[in-house]
């Protein structure tokens, strides 16, 4: 279905599948490690990733092909003691700039940019965004002949 390279069909794009193709990648790279995509209020086995959007961003580009941007957040909550947390928040923050530079996932391959982290009370906060291109389907009778008379006005 895909016209172009990095071109995906208008209504096969949503952030679910963005949360999925992150947390695919993470699984991949870290299979002992849990994932979450919804808030977990109580009961989070450690260790563990927490997906969230921050932002999405749509832009229209030429006639009916758009670019999405998607700001995320990717929380890692370490099972390690308090003097052994740091450093595994720090290497886990090396691993993910790694594994989020291009993720990928039944076909389809996005680029991480912007990434950054930080670590508060213990967590690590790191931030990437993500870009894909969607393409609306074309609306309208296109024209089919055009008729050129040539002549001089006097």
């Amino acid at each position: 279905m895909n016209s172009a390279p990095g071109l995906r069909a208008w209504g096969c794009d949503d952030m679910n599948s963005v949360i999925d193709l992150i947390s695919h990648t993470l699984g991949t790279a870290f299979p002992t490690k849990n994932i979450y995509t919804e808030q977990v209020t109580q009961g989070l086995a450690k260790p563990a990733f927490y997906i969230h959007q921050l932002e999405g961003v749509h832009t229209q580009e030429v006639g009916n092909r758009y670019r999405r941007e998607y700001s995320l957040v990717v929380r890692y909550f370490s099972d390690k003691s308090d003097q052994e947390i740091n450093a595994d928040l720090l290497a886990m923050a090396d691993d993910l700039t790694e594994k989020l530079e291009t993720v990928s996932y039944d076909g389809e391959m996005l680029n991480g940019y912007d990434m950054k982290h930080e670590i508060q009370d213990g967590v690590l906060h790191f931030f990437v965004k993500l870009r894909r291109h969607v393409k609306r389907p074309e609306t309208g009778v296109k024209m089919e002949e055009l008729e050129i008379i040539e002549g001089v006005i006097n």
